[in-house]
């Protein structure tokens, strides 16, 4: 197996919001830092669905709501999640494509687990471009986690794979969707529940 440097992987990544390269300091020995974009939570009923014979006919993830950020200081320029326990969706910062005769591996940074929290990815084939997603899992042991906008969280490798045929499924070119404003006043007043409900406990 070989792990391709990460000068390499960088060549395939893209800064989500400005479409122009990812920064230096994002680059490690064998990867690629990938930060925190948006956050989302879920909740809902998610449906898979399958024909007669068993076989994969897609899915439905349920209702998505998009964390809103806090910025206590004022226009800092740094604002920030405020996640309790609880899983979360991260869509990552970058746009990503993976090279023909590659797989992708994400996995998270080393101080996420020494926090005692824990991002997986799926894998992601050849093929595959889009801005990715990652579960962010917080144990009920945590209070509350502080996570900035565009912090690296984690790390994408690239590997060398055997040629086959690119990804072509459902989340080719996957792009993070545009909440309006009643979606985001709706994620703001279950915030504030949850904060609510954490201070009480």
């Amino acid at each position: 197996m070989t792990v391709r440097s990460g000068e390499f992987v960088a060549e395939h990544l893209t800064n989500n919001r400005t479409g122009e390269p990812i920064d230096d300091d994002q680059i490690q020995p064998n990867g690629v830092d990938l930060t925190v974009g948006d956050l989302l939570r879920t909740s809902g009923t998610v449906h898979f669905y399958a024909d007669a014979e068993g076989n994969d006919e897609g899915y439905d993830h349920g209702q998505r709501t998009q964390m809103r950020t806090f910025d206590p200081m004022g226009n800092t320029g740094s604002p920030f999640y405020r996640v309790y326990s609880g899983s979360y969706i991260i869509e990552y910062g970058e746009h990503i494509t993976i090279p023909e005769g590659h797989v992708g591996l994400v996995k998270p940074r080393s101080r996420f687990m020494r926090s005692g929290m824990e991002i997986t990815t799926a894998v992601w084939d050849q093929g595959y471009n889009g801005v990715g997603e990652g579960l962010l899992q917080v144990p009920q042991s945590l209070d509350c986690v502080h996570l900035p906008v565009g912090y690296p969280v984690a790390q994408l490798i690239l590997v060398e794979a055997d040629d086959s045929e690119a990804y072509d499924g459902s989340h080719q070119g996957e792009m993070p969707p545009t909440l309006f404003g009643s979606e985001l006043e709706d994620a703001a007043e279950q915030d504030d529940e949850q904060t609510a409900a954490t201070i009480e406990q």
